[in-house]
Protein backbone atom coordinates (compact mmCIF):
# COMPACT_ATOMS: atom_id res chain seq x y z
CA UNK A 1 0.00 0.00 0.00
CA UNK A 2 2.83 2.57 0.77
CA UNK A 3 4.57 1.61 -2.83
CA UNK A 4 1.12 2.40 -4.10
CA UNK A 5 0.98 5.65 -2.57
CA UNK A 6 4.49 6.53 -3.48
CA UNK A 7 4.47 5.52 -6.91
CA UNK A 8 0.89 7.69 -7.54
CA UNK A 9 2.42 10.72 -5.14
CA UNK A 10 5.81 10.38 -7.78
CA UNK A 11 3.58 10.27 -11.01
CA UNK A 12 1.42 13.56 -10.09
CA UNK A 13 4.21 15.57 -9.00
CA UNK A 14 6.03 14.65 -11.84
CA UNK A 15 3.35 15.35 -14.19
CA UNK A 16 2.91 19.00 -12.84
CA UNK A 17 6.11 20.31 -13.18
CA UNK A 18 6.10 19.98 -17.20
CA UNK A 19 2.92 21.96 -17.72
CA UNK A 20 2.59 23.83 -20.75
CA UNK A 21 -0.12 25.95 -22.10
CA UNK A 22 -0.83 26.14 -25.90
CA UNK A 23 -3.01 28.60 -27.30
CA UNK A 24 -4.04 28.82 -31.24
CA UNK A 25 -3.90 32.79 -30.12
CA UNK A 26 -0.91 34.87 -31.13
CA UNK A 27 0.06 37.33 -28.80
CA UNK A 28 1.29 40.02 -31.68
CA UNK A 29 -2.10 40.00 -33.41
CA UNK A 30 -3.94 41.04 -30.17
CA UNK A 31 -3.68 44.58 -30.97
CA UNK A 32 -4.73 43.63 -34.94
CA UNK A 33 -7.62 41.31 -34.02
CA UNK A 34 -9.19 43.95 -31.54
CA UNK A 35 -8.57 46.61 -33.68
CA UNK A 36 -11.85 46.67 -35.35
CA UNK A 37 -13.35 47.65 -32.14
CA UNK A 38 -11.91 51.45 -32.44
CA UNK A 39 -13.43 51.37 -35.33
CA UNK A 40 -17.49 52.34 -35.89
CA UNK A 41 -19.75 52.11 -38.46
CA UNK A 42 -21.58 55.57 -39.85
CA UNK A 43 -24.63 56.01 -41.72
CA UNK A 44 -23.35 59.68 -43.14
CA UNK A 45 -20.41 61.19 -43.72
CA UNK A 46 -19.52 62.90 -40.64
CA UNK A 47 -18.64 66.76 -40.75
CA UNK A 48 -14.77 67.45 -40.73
CA UNK A 49 -14.10 63.86 -42.43
CA UNK A 50 -11.01 62.93 -43.60
CA UNK A 51 -11.18 60.33 -46.04
CA UNK A 52 -8.74 57.66 -45.96
CA UNK A 53 -9.12 55.14 -48.92
CA UNK A 54 -11.70 52.59 -49.96
CA UNK A 55 -11.39 49.37 -47.72
CA UNK A 56 -12.70 45.50 -48.09
CA UNK A 57 -13.42 42.64 -45.99
CA UNK A 58 -14.42 39.42 -47.12
CA UNK A 59 -15.73 36.42 -45.45
CA UNK A 60 -15.08 32.93 -47.08
CA UNK A 61 -16.54 29.95 -46.59
CA UNK A 62 -14.00 27.42 -47.43
CA UNK A 63 -14.95 23.90 -46.75
CA UNK A 64 -18.69 22.63 -47.30
CA UNK A 65 -18.88 22.00 -43.37
CA UNK A 66 -17.87 25.62 -42.93
CA UNK A 67 -20.54 27.81 -42.25
CA UNK A 68 -21.89 30.40 -44.99
CA UNK A 69 -20.39 33.64 -45.75
CA UNK A 70 -21.80 36.54 -43.84
CA UNK A 71 -21.85 40.20 -43.61
CA UNK A 72 -21.30 40.84 -39.90
CA UNK A 73 -17.66 38.76 -40.52
CA UNK A 74 -17.24 41.01 -43.89
CA UNK A 75 -17.82 44.43 -42.04
CA UNK A 76 -15.48 43.50 -39.17
CA UNK A 77 -13.03 42.58 -41.69
CA UNK A 78 -13.56 45.47 -43.02
CA UNK A 79 -13.31 47.95 -40.17
CA UNK A 80 -10.29 45.62 -39.18
CA UNK A 81 -8.19 46.99 -42.77
CA UNK A 82 -9.97 50.26 -42.19
CA UNK A 83 -7.96 50.45 -39.00
CA UNK A 84 -4.75 49.62 -40.42
CA UNK A 85 -5.16 52.85 -42.20
CA UNK A 86 -5.71 55.09 -38.70
CA UNK A 87 -9.10 54.90 -39.39
CA UNK A 88 -11.13 55.22 -36.41
CA UNK A 89 -14.55 55.27 -38.85
CA UNK A 90 -16.08 52.97 -42.03
CA UNK A 91 -19.03 54.92 -44.02
CA UNK A 92 -20.23 51.14 -45.54
CA UNK A 93 -20.95 51.54 -49.55
CA UNK A 94 -21.66 47.56 -50.42
CA UNK A 95 -21.77 44.29 -49.37
CA UNK A 96 -22.37 41.58 -51.90
CA UNK A 97 -22.00 38.13 -52.32
CA UNK A 98 -19.42 37.47 -55.02
CA UNK A 99 -17.85 34.99 -57.68
CA UNK A 100 -15.48 33.05 -55.28
CA UNK A 101 -13.86 31.46 -58.59
CA UNK A 102 -9.97 33.46 -57.77
CA UNK A 103 -10.33 32.72 -54.30
CA UNK A 104 -9.98 29.34 -52.54
CA UNK A 105 -13.51 29.71 -51.34
CA UNK A 106 -16.66 27.57 -52.22
CA UNK A 107 -18.53 31.03 -51.17
CA UNK A 108 -17.87 34.30 -50.51
CA UNK A 109 -18.97 37.85 -49.24
CA UNK A 110 -17.23 40.91 -49.61
CA UNK A 111 -18.00 44.41 -48.09
CA UNK A 112 -16.73 47.62 -49.62
CA UNK A 113 -16.38 50.44 -47.24
CA UNK A 114 -14.68 54.60 -47.01
CA UNK A 115 -12.17 54.43 -43.96
CA UNK A 116 -12.71 57.64 -42.10
CA UNK A 117 -10.68 59.73 -39.62
CA UNK A 118 -12.92 61.81 -37.45
CA UNK A 119 -10.93 62.55 -34.63
CA UNK A 120 -7.68 64.66 -34.90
Amino acid sequence: MRRLSALSLLLLTACSNDYRFSSNLDPDNFEDYFAAGNVVLVDTLPPQAEALGVVEGQSCQREAQDPAPNGAEARTDMRRNAAQLGADAVKLLRCSEVDPEASGCLALMVCYGQALRTAK
